[in-house]
């Protein structure tokens, strides 16, 4: 597969991000979940919902990164089967830096559930 225009995105607690990016040089290595699994975990857009759901419901300390997987120069995307039978992009050893990130955004918790970029649909 092909990764040149294909995007992924990454759900993240703010502090996480911000304290990771704002070292030098900027990049982020994965939060708690990523360390202990060994690789970060990304969505697809039509994952991204029910990954926030799943896992960050009634947080209002989470933002959405969208990361150009075809700019990653550190590390192996690999496309892998989770618990839910789809495939999802994990990147192993390395890290996103910020030649990788295409946006990010604050994902605002209501009492409907989250707030989403129009992208994710």
């Amino acid at each position: 597969m092909t990764l040149a225009f294909l995007r992924a995105y990454k759900i993240v607690k703010k502090a996480e991000w911000t304290s990771q990016m704002g070292r030098v040089p900027p990049r982020f290595t994965g939060a708690g979940i990523d360390i202990a699994d060994g690789y970060i975990h990304m969505s697809r857009a039509n994952q991204v919902k029910d990954t926030a759901t799943k896992f960050f419901s009634g947080q209002n300390d989470v933002m959405l990164v969208a990361v150009s997987l075809g700019d990653i120069k550190h590390g192996e995307v690999r496309w892998e089967v989770a618990s839910n039978d789809e495939m999802y992009p994990h990147l192993y050893g390395g890290w996103i830096d910020l030649d990788c990130i295409v946006w990010t955004t604050d994902l605002p918790w209501t009492p409907t559930g989250f707030v989403y970029p129009i992208e994710i649909k």
